[in-house]
């Protein structure tokens, strides 16, 4: 019996029917997987990815699910193994190869020129950031608070802008609501508006690389 996994890590099955034609007889058997011949002593682990059910029966007609979970296994390997069905027939034990080919993997190449924007991007962001307002004397701390929150906020608009448009308009709504209540002097809001300006940039820029280069597109949602 032959299995050709066309993806990594698919589980394939397939149906062995077994039959008694002798009238007045009952046929009663299980089924069990060899070890291993070059692990003879890790039968537990190497047989885990061959599996028969039901395992034992009691009829003279039945249908049995050989799986095989190539998860388990190498890629772009061929795979060999023995499946006996003891029975109380005659002969009593029945063999049945396995062979499974597993898939090859797929790699994906990394995107290196959005990846070379997207470190740019948040590299430039951080720069013009500390250039702007790393020097806040005495009032460092309130600086750092305005800052962090717009960041919060504009990556959090940044990456509505690349999923969806809802989590960008919670994003603008909240940053007016701080701009114009939160309790923070002049340059604690600049630099909340400006924090939340690099969030958006970046964290958009991230999204759009995510959205676009890594699986299948997404439509909506994260």
């Amino acid at each position: 019996m032959e299995f050709t996994a066309a993806s990594y890590g698919e589980q394939l099955t397939e149906i062995v029917t077994v039959t008694n034609d002798i009238p007045g007889t009952l046929l009663q058997g299980s089924w069990k997987v060899t070890p291993d011949s070059q692990k003879p002593n890790r039968r537990s682990v190497s047989s885990r990815w061959i599996s028969c059910k039901p395992a034992q029966f009691e009829t003279n007609q039945a249908e049995f699910q050989i799986k095989v979970d190539t998860s388990k296994l190498m890629a772009d390997k061929v795979y060999e193994r023995e499946i006996i069905l003891d029975t109380n027939a005659q002969p009593k034990a029945h063999s049945l190869i396995i062979q499974v080919q597993t898939a090859p993997l797929i790699t994906e190449k990394l995107p290196l020129t959005s990846l070379i924007v997207l470190l740019a991007v948040a590299y430039g962001g951080g720069f013009l950031g500390s250039l702007l307002f790393g020097d806040t004397g005495p009032f460092l701390r309130l600086s750092y608070i305005g800052l962090v929150f717009g960041m919060i906020l504009g990556g959090v608009g940044g990456i509505g802008a690349a999923f969806g448009m809802i989590p960008l308009f919670c994003s603008v709504v909240f940053m007016f609501i701080l701009f114009w209540w939160a309790p923070l002097p002049l340059y604690g809001h600049i630099e909340l508006l400006f924090g939340f300006i690099i969030g958006v940039v970046v964290f958009s820029v991230a999204g759009y690389i995510i959205r676009y280069n890594f699986g299948k597109r997404i439509q909506s949602g994260m």
